[in-house]
């Protein structure tokens, strides 16, 4: 690429997500946006543009292609950028690309699947960048993480106690047969956040039990006090031990057991110590709740509905 192109796409760009060409000569002009690309963590991205009418004009841009990139996408050596923007550069929702004040793309959101792009409609497309030279390749980036887990249910019918984990070794372990097989499932799951990716939803701590010979039990909380009491009180934690400070995280009703917008209701009942041991159930279906409660276990929460707490739906 020459050094006025590239001077040129360099005078073209500043933050706030806009281009800008401060140069009106030849057919800059008839540059149109034709792809955006990003990966999951914004680390990865593309912007192409591409002369659309094939005019060459004084400066012999006719047909050609340009690709502006971060440094993560030049690193990995596909096809060299002709310019190098700030990581980050691209929002990866709600966003505005504006290129010279002639041409624009508006989008909501950007494909993160580390494969696919959006067109200049805010179309899905395979992602292909190629530079002024005309060399071309696609990116193809590891998706992101998943932002949410699921959480299994077992139940052990001697006891008439249920048991949830999100953990995939718990999970595997109890599905091969450990604990000669007793624990099996019951069929039903929901889904949490298996880490603090939502800012909005809070640790449920996990002790274990021993104080209920023969019986053994597990205790799970997202309440803060509730973690801190039955680790500091001497009664409690001589009864209760920490397994795990996060066995997965939650977000709390408010106090009418409202859930926010895009979570689900989740449920919890209490034996209230019937066949002489603590146990709670979760479970994301109302009808086994009410099932429960019939059975003499107490529901917990807040709201008409006795709403316990939200997962992600």
């Amino acid at each position: 690429m020459n050094k006025w192109l590239r001077g040129l796409l360099g005078g073209a760009l500043s933050l706030g997500f806009c281009l800008f060409a401060p140069y009106a000569s030849a057919n800059f002009h008839l540059y149109q946006i034709n792809q955006i690309y990003t990966n999951g963590d914004g680390s990865i991205q593309f912007v192409l543009l591409h002369e659309s009418l094939g005019y060459n004009g004084e400066n012999f841009l006719g047909g050609h292609t340009f690709t502006s990139t971060p440094q993560g996408f030049a690193a990995l050596g596909l096809v060299t950028p002709d310019y190098v923007i700030p990581n980050g550069f691209l929002p990866l929702a709600n966003g505005t690309i504006n290129y010279a004040g002639v041409d624009q793309v508006t989008y909501t959101s950007l494909p993160t699947d580390g494969t696919s792009a959006i067109d200049r409609s805010a179309m899905v497309v395979q992602n292909v960048a190629i530079n002024f030279a005309g060399d071309s390749a696609s990116v193809t980036a590891a998706p992101p993480p998943s932002q949410t887990a699921t959480a299994v249910e077992y139940y052990y019918d001697v006891w008439n106690f249920y048991f949830e984990t999100s953990f995939p070794d718990e999970i595997a372990a109890l599905d091969g047969g450990a604990f000669g097989g007793a624990w099996k499932r019951t069929g039903e799951t929901f889904k949490v956040w298996p880490s603090a990716s939502n800012p909005a939803a809070v640790p449920t701590c996990r002790f274990f039990s021993t104080a209920f010979t023969p019986k053994s039990s597990h205790f799970y909380t997202p309440f803060a006090s509730e973690c801190l009491f039955r680790q500091t009180d001497p009664a409690s934690s001589a009864a209760w031990q920490l397994e795990t400070a996060a066995a997965f995280y939650l977000e709390l009703t408010d106090a009418s057991g409202n859930c926010p917008a895009g979570t689900a209701p989740l449920y919890r009942v209490f034996n209230n110590g019937m066949n002489g041991a603590p146990n709670h159930r979760f479970t994301p279906n109302r009808v086994t709740r009410d099932h429960m409660v019939m059975l003499g276990w107490l529901q917990e929460g807040n709201g008409p509905d006795v709403i316990f707490a939200c997962v992600p739906q």
